[in-house]
């Protein structure tokens, strides 16, 4: 290929302008990306011929070798004819004795008129058509040329601010991407590097081009998508929120029109990754982080897909199993209003202390199936997590003290087989354990469960006043420890005083570390 992509160093801060001046030569472009282009037969009919080349193998309307030489020859003669006049060389212009001229030497080739660059894009954009919906049959070097060579012809004859310049690149986005059919060549993996590609040399420094950098992420999501290649995605979507702010979709400074693109663009990636949680679990956790980061950014102003966006993020945390904390979600202003009323009800129940599967069913019985079926929710599940809810609720405030089985079954709302002897209340505390919402000692002989830590449901003042109570509680019997050592060092002789001084400071210190303790609480 007449065109190879190496990294752009000039494009980073950080680079050195040596490095950068290394590429600066007649036939290396930088167009403001992560790449450069480097031409190495820069003359427009043999560029086209290549291009015009693997368009003729791949596409079925020319499938004999005589209609592949005529599409060939048909654009390689129009895009002479887009050219300047030949340049004049040092050969031509010298007297024929002149020993010294040099036939290789180029004086200069004219610059390019209006009509001729427009030619040019008009060849261009016939070339992309013949692309719709056509496999391009290219090995994996080959196909990255192709693409690299296209890329660095739109750049060079297109202005960037251009809209015609955003279609063109996103058609040749769609013909990299095409992948239907049986066929080898190229690797999916050389798809998704040269789309890679394709993103990396966009201008960074042109707003104007950051809505077609956006499209292209989207497009380079849903095809590695629709192979079922979701590690591909997971990088794309952990940088997703950051890009959004950085190119004005998301953020304090996004307008209204931007933030709702941002939002479309969030939504249609929270649908991919929802279909594909089965194949790859760990998704759910980044599509959680996703759906956080961007609606942590809300505007206070709500539109339809915002609410959409806020619905999804409910369900999610109800699907999700190891899930329990609700009260952070509750703290976003953008989940108060969500696209589903039953998916609001449902977050007011798992958030409000006090709230028991009595309350869930009211709201599973009001005809929800439709809608929780439409999130994937299952009655059942959601259940079981807000039983969960409930005992650590009840073992958050007596923690250090022994709670009856009797008690955690009447918090759960389940009822006890006359010959069970509790043990579907230890099923539900080992549940508990298991998803690290408690911690302690079941006692089957006493039928208590002691309670030595508790993760409560929502930190709110009351939370916070049973703390401060328990560690004034620690205080008082530190202190009543360090009282009970100052008399036993009253009352002994001189051998034994020196041991129990030392226990004294020990003591004195073992408070200090823990007063520390309690301010960094």
């Amino acid at each position: 290929m007449a065109s190879t992509t190496t990294a752009n160093t000039d494009s980073h801060p950080s680079s050195s302008s040596s490095s950068s001046l290394a590429f600066q030569d007649d036939f290396t472009h930088s167009h403001g990306g992560g790449c450069f282009f480097v031409a190495v037969e820069p003359v427009f009919d043999e560029q086209i011929s290549q291009l015009a080349t693997v368009i003729a193998r791949s596409s079925p309307s020319t499938s004999t070798e005589a209609q592949r030489t005529d599409y060939i020859h048909q654009y390689t003669t129009q895009a002479q004819h887009t050219s300047p006049s030949k340049p004049v060389t040092e050969d031509d212009a010298a007297p024929p004795d002149d020993e010294d001229a040099d036939a290789s030497t180029s004086v200069g080739a004219a610059p390019l008129t209006a009509e001729q660059r427009s030619q040019r894009r008009a060849l261009l954009e016939k070339l992309l058509n013949d692309l719709n919906e056509v496999r391009i049959q290219a090995l994996d070097r080959e196909f990255q040329g192709f693409a690299h060579l296209f890329l660095a012809l739109l750049l060079a004859t297109y202005e960037v601010t251009d809209h015609a310049f955003a279609k063109a690149v996103l058609k040749l986005v769609d013909a990299l991407a095409y992948s239907q059919g049986k066929i080898a060549h190229p690797t999916l993996s050389t798809r998704y590097a040269t789309l890679a590609n394709v993103f990396n040399a966009l201008p960074t420094e042109d707003k104007a081009v950051d809505a077609l950098r956006l499209a292209v992420v989207e497009k380079l999501v849903n095809a590695a998508a629709q192979n079922d290649d979701y590690l591909v995605i997971e990088p794309v979507v952990k940088s997703l929120e950051a890009w959004l702010v950085q190119w004005g979709f998301a953020g304090e400074n996004a307008s209204t029109e931007a933030r709702q693109k941002g939002d479309e663009a969030v939504l249609k990636i929270v649908g991919l990754l929802n279909q594909a949680q089965d194949v790859v679990p760990r998704l759910a956790q980044i599509e959680k982080d996703l759906l956080v980061a961007h609606l942590s950014n809300a505007s206070e102003e709500s539109w339809e897909t915002q609410k959409k966006l806020a619905s999804h993020l409910i369900a999610l945390v109800l699907r999700l199993p190891n899930e329990y904390d609700f009260s952070a979600l509750a703290s976003l202003p953008a989940l108060k209003q969500p696209s589903s009323h039953v998916l609001a009800q449902l977050l007011d129940v798992f958030v409000q202390p006090g709230s028991s599967v009595h309350d869930l069913d009211r709201i599973l019985s009001s005809g929800s199936e439709d809608e929780l079926k439409a999130f994937e929710l299952d009655p059942a599940a959601l259940r079981n997590k807000l039983r969960l809810l409930a005992l650590t609720e009840l073992c958050s405030s007596r923690v250090g003290h022994p709670v009856p089985y009797d008690e955690i079954a009447q918090a759960l709302h389940v009822v006890e087989a006359e010959h069970d002897q509790g043990e579907s209340v230890e099923n539900w505390v080992i549940d508990a354990i298991r998803a690290g919402l408690v911690s302690g000692r079941l006692q089957g002989s006493e039928k208590t469960f002691m309670v030595t830590k508790a993760s409560p449901r929502v930190f709110a003042e009351a939370e916070w006043n049973a703390l401060e109570k328990r560690l004034r509680e620690w205080r008082g019997s530190l202190d009543g420890i360090l009282e009970s050592v100052k008399r036993g060092l009253g009352g002994g002789n001189a051998g034994h005083g020196s041991g129990a001084q030392d226990v004294l400071k020990g003591a004195a210190g073992a408070r200090e570390g823990n007063e520390k303790e309690m301010i960094a609480v």
